[in-house]
């Protein structure tokens, strides 16, 4: 068993609750008007802040699907708010459907929001938000606030990750690109840290559940990948062993959803940080 380091989870979730509730009355006014920044805050609140808290708090909870599914939602409506700037667009928010004018925002099209969006849209199993966003352009992040500091490996993830859910695309090719970017040399100190911890054993998992050596293999890269994301969150500053991130690995949680229905594999490693309910589907009250 890989216990969770997380040991905030009470007394943040209480104020996250309250904030949400504060806040959340709010929120459909910000979104009817429209514009990538109000998709993003709604983005990190729901799937950053909330969703976390309320996974571990009340797992398999009507409301941890609802930020799970909100948080999914404004990312992918970031990407649609800048792809169609002076245009009317569809917003999914709920069950609703509203109708905004697209605006220009570098900071809401960047990788690290364009990877939760993905990996939320494979664990939601949102077949029309993932074909949406692997078809948006790697020049958009380039273009993106900061987008001068992405690395070799931030756009061979995106093309990795792309290849999974495109017909035809070379795959193997795909995957041996992550793998070369793998660089550390393209990193300082505390970025390394994060990226060898967080987003490189991601092509490990991939290439193990498209490989032929099966269930066995994968399981043995969850189990690497999940001390890894355990050690970097459990290490170091206090900020980073409270970061809310750390308590549901999002990303692990998504390559599970895609082992379990690509090959049909169960996660067999014990952890608190890939609830088996996510990977199971929506709870019974959703459906």
């Amino acid at each position: 068993m890989i216990k969770s380091h997380y040991s905030y989870g009470q007394v943040s979730y209480d104020d996250m609750v309250e904030e949400y509730i504060e806040d959340d009355e709010d929120s459909l006014f910000l979104i009817k008007a429209g514009g990538g920044m109000s998709f993003h805050e709604e983005f990190e609140r729901n799937l950053i802040r909330a969703f976390p808290l309320e996974a571990v708090e009340n797992p398999n909870s009507k409301n941890a699907w609802l930020y799970l599914t909100r948080g999914q939602q404004m990312a992918l409506a970031a990407f649609q708010s800048n792809a169609s700037v002076g245009k009317p667009f569809i917003v999914a928010y709920d069950n609703d459907f509203i109708e905004v004018i697209g605006e220009a925002d570098d900071f809401s099209t960047k990788v690290e929001v364009w990877l939760p969006a993905l990996y939320s849209a494979i664990i939601l199993r949102n077949k029309q938000a993932i074909d949406f966003l692997i078809k948006i352009d790697n020049s958009v992040f380039a273009e993106a606030s900061l987008g001068e500091q992405n690395r070799p490996f931030d756009y061979a993830l995106v093309n990795l990750l792309k290849a999974l859910f495109t017909p035809g695309a070379n795959l193997a090719s795909a995957i041996e690109k992550a793998l070369v970017a793998s660089n550390p040399d393209d990193y300082e100190d505390f970025a390394y840290l994060y990226a060898s911890r967080l987003d490189w054993p991601l092509v490990d998992i991939i290439m193990a559940i498209f490989s032929d050596e099966g269930e066995h293999a994968y399981n043995k890269e969850m189990k690497k990948a999940l001390l890894l994301h355990k050690e970097y969150f459990n290490t170091g500053k206090d900020s980073r062993r409270a970061d809310r991130r750390g308590a549901i690995s999002i990303p692990l949680t998504a390559m599970a959803v895609l082992a379990k229905d690509v090959k049909g594999y169960d996660l067999t490693i014990e952890n608190g940080y890939i609830p088996q309910w996510i990977i199971d589907g929506k709870p019974a009250e959703y459906k």
